[in-house]
């Protein structure tokens, strides 16, 4: 299923407008994106002596 170009330029400008970016790649690509913030946050918050409520 194929998004309609109107749709894509909404939903880009709206992520945009929230200081976000759409970006393209793989699943992979994604994954491993993922992974690294998913370890860079766990970081931070323990670092922070954030717990789990």
């Amino acid at each position: 299923m194929r998004l309609n170009t109107k749709t894509l330029i909404a939903g880009t400008a709206l992520l945009a407008s929230l200081s976000f970016a759409a970006l393209g790649g793989t699943p992979a690509a994604l994954a491993t994106h993922l992974a690294a913030e998913l370890e860079k946050w766990a970081l931070v918050i323990k670092a922070a002596g954030i717990k789990n409520q």
